[in-house]
């Protein structure tokens, strides 16, 4: 064998061009500073309903004696017990959500509601959750307007004065890092479930990762996950942003990946946290 045969491979491989950099993670939401929500935490129905929240989310996760369930209070402990909820699967994520929504409300009340009023009044039933839902989470979410459920709902000729809530500027989304998970397995999947099968008032949310915005639409029927385009993994489905502290740039993943907690079929670590609960 010639002497100069692995002189030239070598020379070829040196030739070779570098392997392409990964796309950068995207970044989500406004450049602006988020706004200043001491005002509207020192509200005395913001404490309230925050300290009644944070108490349903330590009950699902185990109670308040420890045992790895985040301490933290106010809205910090808010944020804090969301990321304990996004370490377990995502069918588990959704369903402890949903059961937090239920125990917010006296036994009985949706199944009355969703016979009483939802089913035989519905027009006026979406007015009355839309107000309600102004009033009783602005602190969970930031500024909201009540309108006419915007585009899906025009899109579904369901639209009416006072039918839906446009949140301005999430701030639940934004202060979870933003995270795609925490938006859509513990808020938005488990909110509609909670409105359309147990209040029996269809509800359709429509997150806008670049400006934060959330349009409720009463009254729409929401996409099944197949049909879902957040939940389409790798065809149009939601990327993992750059600054999520759950799965983002600092948890290593590549520009173009889908967040894992949105795949229709996560395996045992497709998911953020990465281990089963």
């Amino acid at each position: 064998m010639s002497p100069f045969r692995p002189l030239t491979r070598t020379r070829k491989a040196l030739a070779a061009p570098p392997p392409a950099q990964p796309a950068p993670l995207p970044v989500a939401g406004p450049p602006t500073p988020p706004p200043d929500y001491a005002a509207l935490d020192a509200r005395p129905l913001s404490i309230l309903i925050t300290a009644l929240f944070r108490a349903r989310m330590v009950a699902s996760l185990g109670g308040g004696g420890g045992g790895g369930v985040p301490q933290e209070e106010g809205y910090a402990g808010i944020i804090a017990l969301t990321r304990a909820l996004l370490a377990r699967p995502p069918g588990a994520t959704r369903a402890a959500t949903r059961a937090i929504l239920r125990s917010l409300f006296p036994p009985g009340l949706p199944w009355a509601f969703a016979r009483l009023f939802a089913r035989p009044f519905p027009l006026f039933s979406a007015r009355l959750n839309a107000a309600a839902t102004a009033v009783a989470c602005e602190w969970l979410m930031g500024e909201v307007e009540v309108n006419d459920g915007g585009e899906a709902a025009r899109a579904a000729g369901t639209a009416a004065p006072g039918v839906g809530v446009l949140v301005k500027r999430c701030r639940y989304l934004e202060a979870t890092g933003p995270c795609a998970s925490a938006c859509l397995n513990a808020c938005r999947r488990p909110t509609q479930d909670f409105f359309s099968e147990d209040m029996g008032l269809p509800l359709t949310m429509t997150p806008n990762f670049e400006t934060f915005e959330c349009q409720f639409s009463w009254g729409v029927a929401p996409a099944a996950d197949e049909r879902d385009d957040a939940f389409l993994a790798g065809s149009g489905g939601v990327a993992c942003f750059s600054t999520c502290p759950l799965g983002g740039e600092g948890g290593g993943r590549a520009g173009g990946t889908a967040c894992p907690g949105l795949a229709l079929q996560a395996g045992p670590a497709d998911f953020c946290g990465g281990k089963a609960a």
